[in-house]
């Protein structure tokens, strides 16, 4: 012989079933709380007379959690041929702390890849690869109700070509008939229902991509002060000349005067000086927003420069 289970009143809790095995399955987005619930037991071929039972359980619904997603970049606007970065922020908006390990899968603009793998205190990141155009990482640490998780930082490459079609302001928000947006998700946590609670469970970042410049010159012994490189001037090797950025004047890079290459920059930059390699400072200890003259008898003079 066998059982059967049947509930006979659900208690309030609309909506749940019991399995033939006695499981109890609450539909999503269920008002928590106590329920009496009256189930009845039978043997199965039924008996004269009949042979059942009935039987009452109270259950405790607890609430869900509220995963919610967002993200931000830094700088405002990426460039060509350097790096970018994203900062992802999960949050519990419900009344109950997450109870399962919950997931983040982040997907980047055309033009951009994974430049490092992902970092933040209590996140695995491990399964995205260098290069990749997508990043997930996951972490079991409960978020309390209210309570955020770590940040995670993702590090970008920003491919040339990503700004191909700049508009009026030098921009690009569209590659190749695409938005250059990024998308993001989170779930699991114990939060239940197609997509979580609400929308939330997703967020988006429009990154506007400008083109890299690229400058060239030269440094000379300009013997005669007049700046300008006759045929008896020869350029002189070896000199460390500083490119800075638009205003606020950031340090960009310092090059070396064998000119066999144009250094990638932002574009809008400047040339603030021409010295002797082996004087060059650091980053670290050159400040922003000073000029040091160039050196007696050696100019300097831009051959070439592309801005937007």
């Amino acid at each position: 012989a066998q059982l059967t289970l049947t509930l006979t009143s659900p208690g309030g809790l609309t909506g749940a079933t019991v399995d033939p095995q006695g499981r109890l399955t609450v539909p999503a987005n269920t008002t928590p709380g106590p329920y009496t619930l009256t189930y009845q037991i039978c043997v199965n071929p039924a008996t004269t007379p009949a042979a059942c039972d009935t039987a009452t359980v109270t259950v405790n619904v607890l609430g869900q959690p509220d995963l919610q997603v967002s993200k931000t970049h830094s700088p405002a606007v990426f460039t060509e041929r350097h790096t970018g970065t994203y900062t992802i922020a999960a949050r519990n908006t419900g009344g109950f702390a997450t109870s399962l390990p919950y997931t983040v899968v982040d997907t980047l603009p055309a033009g951009m890849t994974v430049a490092a793998v992902p970092t933040g205190s209590g996140w695995d990141c491990s399964t995205t690869a260098l290069g990749a155009t997508s990043a997930t990482c996951t972490a079991s640490t409960p978020i309390a109700a209210g309570a955020s998780a770590a940040p995670i930082t993702l590090v970008v490459n920003v491919a040339a070509g990503a700004c191909a079609a700049p508009d009026a302001n030098g921009l690009c928000s569209v590659a190749n008939g695409t938005a250059l947006v990024n998308h993001v998700r989170i779930s699991g946590g114990g939060e239940s229902g197609a997509g979580g609670t609400g929308d939330n469970n997703t967020a988006t970042d429009p990154t506007p991509v400008q083109q890299a410049g690229a400058i060239s010159g030269r440094v000379w012994g300009d013997t005669n002060h007049d700046r300008v490189q006759s045929g008896s001037e020869s350029g002189v090797a070896g000199m460390a000349v500083e490119v800075l950025d638009a205003p606020p004047m950031r340090w960009v890079t310092t090059v070396s005067t064998d000119w066999s290459r144009a250094p990638a920059l932002p574009c809008a930059s400047a040339i603030r000086s021409a010295a002797p390699t082996s004087a060059a400072r650091s980053p670290t200890t050159r400040p922003a927003a000073t000029t040091r003259p160039l050196p007696p008898a050696r100019a300097w003079s831009p051959a070439a420069r592309s801005a937007t």
